[in-house]
């Protein structure tokens, strides 16, 4: 069956220069019944402000994919 999560239905965080809708449990938000789907860790749809960005960070074994869009506000 396919189940379909709205992002206004997902956990919104705010924090100024990255507005973002978790699909599953990440950062602040947990929820132990939402924490992944097979081997997919995290999905979520992430506004940046421009010029903005998180920093070099380590990931392990993870591959980021990153989709450029424009959006009407």
């Amino acid at each position: 069956m396919i189940q379909i999560d709205r992002a206004s239905s997902r956990y919104h965080a705010d924090y100024g220069w990255l507005k973002t809708y978790y699909s599953f449990s990440f950062d602040e938000y947990c929820d132990p019944n939402n924490v992944q789907f097979g081997p997919l860790r995290g999905g979520n749809d992430d506004f940046v402000a421009p010029l903005a960005g998180f920093g070099a960070h380590p990931h392990i074994e993870m591959e980021i994919v990153s989709v450029k869009g424009v959006f009407a506000t």
